[in-house]
């Protein structure tokens, strides 16, 4: 890798984290959307998804108490966790190209329906929608967990599950760092299983760290001064952004 790639993924790296720790996702989506723009998937993936362990385990480091555990526990690790498993297996197989721009179509519909959703809520000074009908949740996750297995950016199906559970602001993030702490750790035993994490990779990924830490701080004092209403509009706006991105 060359310097020049080095410092924009330290760029991206450090915006990514401060999205992370501010909103409990968009972490993988940042990176991979905009990473590829400099360094090939094929290579991207391994140097960033030990990085993407650290993120998701200093969240839970400061908010564990807030997690939700029966929901991480009984119903989305269980449906996600196997279909992580098959999408890396299938990642080796797919059209990169076509299956990114169909995920990315795929977010920018969820993120507009559920932006709408929000705003006729406002207009009527309601809730927005409530919780996933459990068949329509179910599939959203195992899709989720398909999808982070080829590409490590599952998060925009689970967001559109746990979204509308409308949890407390610092309950959504914990338990969805629950999540990408687990099935991070699953994807890079894959990838040490399959010989892709060597020292050059691991060295790489040493040097991104420092611009990981500093977004990480800069989100935390993001999410702490977010009102639930306004967390749920940037989460929504942020899947719109990166799903067209991905789409494009």
């Amino acid at each position: 890798m060359t310097a020049d790639q080095l410092a924009w993924l330290a760029g991206v790296v450090a915006l990514a984290s401060t999205v992370q720790a501010a909103l409990g996702f968009g972490a993988s989506l940042v990176v991979v959307s905009l990473g590829a723009l400099r360094v090939p998937i094929a290579e991207l993936l391994p140097l960033l998804v030990p990085l993407a362990c650290l993120g998701p385990a200093t969240i839970l480091g400061l908010d564990r108490a807030h997690v939700a555990w029966r929901l991480l526990l009984a119903r989305l690790l269980p449906l996600m966790a196997p279909g992580v498993v098959v999408g890396a297996l299938l990642a080796e197989r797919l059209s990169d190209d076509v299956a990114r721009r169909a995920y990315g179509i795929l977010v920018v519909l969820l993120a507009l329906r559920g932006l709408l959703a929000l705003l006729r809520a406002e207009a009527t000074d309601e809730a927005p929608g409530g919780a996933a009908p459990p068949r329509a949740g179910t599939a959203w996750l195992l899709g989720a967990g398909l999808v982070h297995g080829a590409y490590a950016t599952g998060g925009p199906l689970l967001v559109y599950v746990v979204d509308r559970l409308r949890l407390p602001p610092r309950t959504f993030r914990a338990t969805l760092a629950g999540v990408w702490l687990t099935l991070n750790l699953l994807l890079l035993a894959g990838f040490a299983a399959r010989g892709r994490l060597d020292p050059a990779t691991v060295t790489c990924s040493a040097a991104l760290v420092p611009g990981m830490a500093l977004g990480l701080l800069a989100g935390h004092g993001v999410h702490t001064r977010l009102d639930p209403r306004r967390l749920r509009l940037l989460v929504l706006s942020l899947l719109a952004v990166v799903g067209a991105s991905l789409a494009a």
